[in-house]
């Protein structure tokens, strides 16, 4: 992703560059490197052995333990249905990282998944013919469940690298999940989240017309998970309230604030003894940025799944029953 060192650039808005150079990337403030903070004890690649180097793009549950075994690694699932916001907010992610110095108190450390962050992001803007555009849906493929991966360090100790990976599960793979307790005890994986964040699109929401839909398909995963055992009380629970920039702008916004508080503590009522639940409102990709800034809500989301979570292996070596070889649950 290109990237320009002038905040006020609207570089990534429009693709025009501050200083009217023509392409931008003759201008001196452009980027479109991506730096890479490396612990002082980490050895460089051979370029002789080809097992270090990988192909960037989403990895598979079955290769996701060679991560795992390397390093503490925090599992993040990104659940919801289709054009919730889940992938919008790891490539808006991405993006403030690239562009910034640090954000929300931590800086970026690499990624193992580059490449498929970056043809999600190409995929959207060739679509658009913009550089921000919408969020290609996550494809459906014979692995149901892929992550993207992300080291993510302290501002204040940038050696302290943490691994992160998230699901890129489709909405079409959750409606599966929601629709059957069947289907929900194969999503084994859930039990070692760290996190697991369900994402509700305030857009719909806000809706007269959409927000029965919207609310009940979203309890009604979550439910399936719970009744098949898959989301655990270790796990820390998101509700996540994308597209919040489009509730802004509602013309009767202020009838539908009873409606988001009664969502709010019904989850609590439901979950709230059993599981650590908390509420986020984010607008990764705002339509208009008079409204709320790009990446709004973000840095919290963030802060939390930093600080909260990683679940130890004594934990997770009570679910080696469901791991067979796929090591990664027993870390």
């Amino acid at each position: 992703m290109p990237r320009c060192d002038q905040q006020e650039c609207p570089l990534l808005k429009n693709g025009k560059c501050l200083e009217g150079n023509e392409p931008p990337s003759k201008c001196p403030h452009y980027s479109a490197d991506i730096d890479i903070i490396k612990p002082n004890n980490e050895e460089i690649p051979d370029p002789s052995d080809k097992s270090q180097f990988y192909d960037g793009r989403v990895i598979p549950l079955n290769e996701i333990n060679r991560i795992a075994l390397s390093n503490p690694t925090k599992l993040i699932i990104l659940a919801g249905m289709t054009k919730s916001g889940k992938t919008t907010l790891l490539l808006s992610l991405l993006h403030l990282f690239e562009t910034t110095r640090s954000f929300g108190g931590f800086v970026f450390g690499g990624s193992e998944t580059l490449i498929s962050f970056e043809e999600f992001a190409h995929e959207s803007r060739v679509e658009s013919q913009s550089l921000l555009a919408d969020t290609p849906r996550t494809n459906v493929t014979d692995e149901p469940i892929n992550f993207l991966h992300l080291k993510i360090a302290p501002e204040e100790d940038p050696t302290s690298i943490q691994d992160v990976v998230f699901t890129d599960v489709s909405g079409e793979q959750f409606k599966k999940y929601r629709d059957s307790t069947a289907q929900c005890k194969n999503f084994y994986i859930c039990k070692r989240a760290d996190h697991f964040a369900l994402f509700f699109d305030s857009d719909s929401l806000s809706n007269k017309n959409t927000r029965a839909t919207t609310r009940v398909s979203a309890l009604t995963l979550m439910k399936s998970l719970v009744e098949a055992g898959v989301l655990t009380s270790q796990t820390n629970i998101q509700i996540v309230f994308s597209r919040w920039d489009l509730y802004q702008v509602k013309n009767n916004k202020e009838s539908f604030e009873n409606y988001f508080q009664k969502l709010k503590d019904e989850l609590q009522n439901l979950y709230g003894q059993n599981f650590k639940i908390s509420f986020f409102e984010i607008a990764s990709r705002p339509q208009n940025y008079k409204i709320l800034e790009f990446g709004y809500g973000i840095d919290k989301l963030l802060i939390k799944w930093m600080q909260d979570g990683l679940q130890d292996n004594n934990l997770m070596k009570s679910h080696a029953k469901y791991s067979g070889t796929r090591q990664f649950l027993l870390y």
